[in-house]
């Protein structure tokens, strides 16, 4: 892929792919490392999406599978940064509560089957609101009401 065509690439749909992540992650920086690993895969790839029938559509599956991948990837681990945290500064612990309510429901999102929680991201980020607009992927299957 030339630059110039990356650069329409990036342009029309950087926004897409970093309001997904962010919707999947909670989180400004690990959206944007996601945005920036979708676009590298493409340049790596050489992909250019010209044979792809819904460019939009697939970016939000790789940029949801990718916060997925990230999610499973965190659960892993036995402490976090902010765990480590916590055992070095106690006082650091007093935002938790504020923090796992906004931890909870990304979590459930991250456990959902992934056709349901991309329904749920298509509808309620990017404003998709016909089942033509959402399951414009043919492996997608369910129904909407």
């Amino acid at each position: 892929m030339n630059q110039q065509k990356f650069e329409a690439l990036f342009s029309k749909y950087r926004e897409v792919v970093y309001k997904t992540a962010y919707s999947m992650t909670g989180r400004k920086q690990e959206a944007m490392d996601i945005q920036q690993t979708i676009f590298l895969r493409l340049i790596d790839n050489g992909e250019t999406l010209e044979s792809v029938p819904n460019p939009k559509a697939y970016l939000c599956r790789a940029a949801m599978n990718e916060a997925r991948q990230r999610f499973r990837s965190r659960r892993r681990q036995k402490y976090s940064d902010d765990d480590v945290e916590r055992f070095i500064d106690p006082s650091s612990d007093r935002s938790r509560g504020e923090e796992d309510m906004r931890q909870r429901p990304l979590e459930a999102l991250a456990r959902m089957e992934p056709e349901h929680s991309e329904m749920l991201i298509l509808w309620s980020v990017h404003g998709y609101t016909d089942k033509d607009s959402i399951c414009s992927n043919n492996s997608m299957s369910f129904t909407i009401t």
